[in-house]
């Protein structure tokens, strides 16, 4: 009797072992097929105005971004986060009306998570919900400086033919380059509405 409890003892300890082992083995596989890349910026822009009413403008930013973005899990899932940060590097101009606010406003930096979102792609559809960048002829990444612009909303591709792409969407809000915040405004409200400062 004591032998046999001693060999199940033995054989529960065996099975938990492979168990965690086979555990790691997935975990590790897991992680092997998700993707990870990151990217540097360094900007600097300059306005030169060439007349005594309006003053030259400046702003220098060293941004960088890195982007993960999951394995497929759940027959089609995948989860993908990007966190984008810039910095004047006290380069910043005392006088607030030389600095060229396009760049990162007036902030001496911005960090944002720019992007967090849940996505579903198979061969027919791709549909994809939180903060995310979105490529139309309507709202694109305007990526021209160091921050791109992001939306927060759910969007949906389909593929009904080859060649042939459908696109619906919903923008809740979004976050300008400038900012750290997603807002429900656009460029054609006043400035500083809701707390956004639109520079962008």
């Amino acid at each position: 009797m004591q032998k046999n409890i001693l060999h199940l003892m033995t054989a529960a300890s065996l099975m938990g072992a492979f168990n965690a082992s086979a555990h790691a083995e997935t975990l590790s596989q897991f992680f092997a097929k998700s993707h990870i890349d990151g990217q540097i910026r360094s900007y600097y822009f300059s306005r030169l105005y060439g007349t005594p009413n309006t003053v030259n403008a400046y702003a220098y930013s060293l941004a960088g971004r890195i982007n993960v973005v999951t394995a497929p899990f759940l027959s089609g899932f995948r989860i993908g986060v990007s966190f984008y940060t810039a910095n004047a590097l006290g380069t910043q101009p005392s006088n607030p009306a030389r600095i060229d606010k396009t760049l990162m406003g007036t902030s001496p930096s911005v960090n944002a998570l720019g992007q967090a979102y849940l996505e579903y792609q198979d061969k027919w559809i791709t549909a994809k919900a939180g903060n995310q960048l979105v490529d139309t002829p309507w709202l694109n990444r305007v990526g021209g400086r160091v921050i791109p612009v992001t939306y927060q909303g759910v969007t949906l591709e389909a593929h009904p033919f080859r060649g042939v792409q459908l696109s619906a969407l919903r923008i809740f809000r979004w976050k300008d380059r400038t900012t750290d915040q997603f807002y429900r405004d656009n460029l054609y409200y006043p400035g500083h509405y809701e707390g956004d400062s639109l520079y962008g």
